[in-house]
């Protein structure tokens, strides 16, 4: 369970309204059972329930299950989806181990807004499920311009759905693991002409092909993301499990 508090063995944590009800109402806990907590900063801890009453939980942080989780040095870039497909972003960006999440608006962008609050409970609720103990960094919507200016000191991979860019694992392999990147995928109905003549253009931008298929964005993010992550990132790990 996400917290904002800080964790360490001996600390107290009340959790938030929502979680409590969670706790009480849903999975029906009992005092003395074990729920593990994590912030996304200090590691995953054991916490043991205290404290039960019908609107009130308190935790004991008992002992530290997991040292911090480190993610890959890989961004998402997307244009913001329409509500239902943004959840499913958000869910998925945890779990292929995107690091941070930067919405960029383009010339075909049909999302009228992006809820940011949203997306965040969104990845807090991936992670909890998946038992990851970090949460991507996100930042606000800025303009596919303002954010590749931004993003010099990083490898953009383009996906580029024109067909110009070698295919991504050809691409991919041409870098070492270690370098900063960008998966930058185009909203619905891709990059316009005028946007992909000027991406292909710049040298920190690779363009890449996903296959012969056309793939909708939130499904492109999750191809691209595997592929860098066989490539350049820690899919060769072994997973880890929850000890509690």
């Amino acid at each position: 369970m996400f917290v904002e508090d800080c964790l360490e063995v001996g600390a107290i944590v009340v959790p938030e309204q929502g979680q409590t009800h969670q706790l009480i109402h849903v999975l029906r806990v009992r005092a003395g059972e074990g729920v593990e907590l994590f912030n996304g900063r200090d590691g995953s801890y054991h916490a043991q329930i205290t404290e039960l009453g019908k609107r009130h939980v308190s935790l004991h942080v008992t002992m530290k299950v997991h040292d911090q989780h480190c993610l890959p040095d890989l961004w998402l870039a997307f244009a913001p989806l329409k509500k239902a497909r943004i959840d499913y972003v958000a869910q998925k960006v945890v779990e292929c181990g995107y690091q941070h999440v930067c919405p960029v608006i383009t010339n075909r962008t049909q999302a009228e807004k992006f809820n940011k609050d949203r997306f965040q409970a969104n990845m807090v609720e991936a992670a909890e499920q998946c038992a990851i103990n970090v949460i991507p960094g996100i930042d606000d919507p800025m303009s596919l311009e303002s954010f590749v200016r931004l993003s010099l000191d990083r490898q953009i991979f383009l996906g580029d759905e024109g067909g110009e860019g070698a295919p991504a694992w050809e691409v991919l392999g041409r870098h070492q693991p270690g370098v900063p990147s960008v998966i930058l995928i185009g909203p619905e109905g891709g990059f316009d002409d005028q946007e992909l003549a000027w991406l292909r253009g710049l040298a920190h931008v690779h363009p890449m092909g996903l296959g012969p298929r056309i793939l909708r964005a939130d499904t492109a993010m999750v191809v691209a993301a595997a592929l860098w992550q066989a490539r350049l990132g820690d899919l060769t790990s072994p997973p880890r499990f929850a000890l509690v």
